[in-house]
């Protein structure tokens, strides 16, 4: 059996950095690329995935933006 060794990092910052090209060409046809995270509830780990979508959007030259919602209530369920 075959194994081959993978440097996820080493994708990761080819994706980031192809990522941010792609981002330069919007702009320059005028286009304002943004990412808006929506998290509902106060939860620790949403809190680090939005923290990470952050870092990572701006790495790649994106807009970021964060809303968090304090509560969610279902428009379908019946108020008896």
């Amino acid at each position: 059996m075959n194994s081959t060794d993978i440097n996820g990092r080493a994708i990761a910052a080819k994706m980031l950095t192809a990522l941010a090209q792609e981002v330069t060409e919007l702009r320059d046809a005028g286009w304002s690329p943004k990412l808006v995270s929506v998290q509902v509830g106060e939860n620790p780990a949403a809190d680090l995935y939005v923290r990470n979508q952050k870092r990572k959007a701006e790495g790649a030259t994106v807009t970021a933006a964060h809303r968090l919602r304090a509560q969610y209530e279902n428009p379908f369920q019946s108020h008896l």
